[in-house]
C-alpha cells in the first residue's frame, strides 16, 4: 500500500456521498467460493470492508454486502469515525472485521485481570 494520499468519493446508500483526502489503510472481503479460506457462508453473497484514514485523522468505514443475484442490489453502509473505538463499534467483532483491525494496526483486545 502506498503512503500517498489521494482524493476519494465514497457513495452512500442512505446519505450524502463522502468526499475526502486520505489513504486506504485496510480492506478485507469474503468470497462465494466454498473452498476459499474466507468463504462467506452464503451462496451468491459476500461482504467487502474498507477502512480509510483522512489527512485530518478521521476514519471512513465502508461495509458493503454484495450480491451476484439478478434483481438484487448491493447494500452499502458507511460512517465517519473519530477514533479506533468508533471503528470497532461500526464493524463489530466478526472474523472479517478482525482482519481489518489487524491490517490497520488497531488493537482490539479486552484486558482481563
Amino acid at each position: 500500500m502506498s503512503d500517498e494520499c489521494r482524493k476519494y468519493l465514497i457513495e452512500q446508500d442512505d446519505g450524502p456521498d463522502l468526499r475526502f483526502t486520505g489513504k486506504r489503510i485496510a480492506s478485507a472481503a469474503s468470497s462465494t467460493e466454498r473452498q476459499s479460506g474466507v468463504y462467506s457462508g452464503q451462496v451468491g453473497t459476500w461482504d467487502e470492508l474498507e477502512l480509510y484514514q483522512t489527512t485530518a485523522g478521521s476514519f471512513v468505514c465502508v461495509f458493503e454486502n454484495c450480491t451476484a443475484w439478478q434483481g438484487e442490489r448491493n447494500v452499502r453502509r458507511t460512517t465517519v469515525a473519530n477514533d479506533a473505538t468508533a471503528v470497532i463499534n461500526f464493524f463489530g467483532q466478526g472474523w472479517l472485521a478482525k482482519m481489518i483491525y489487524d491490517e490497520a494496526g488497531i488493537e482490539n483486545v479486552q484486558d482481563v485481570a
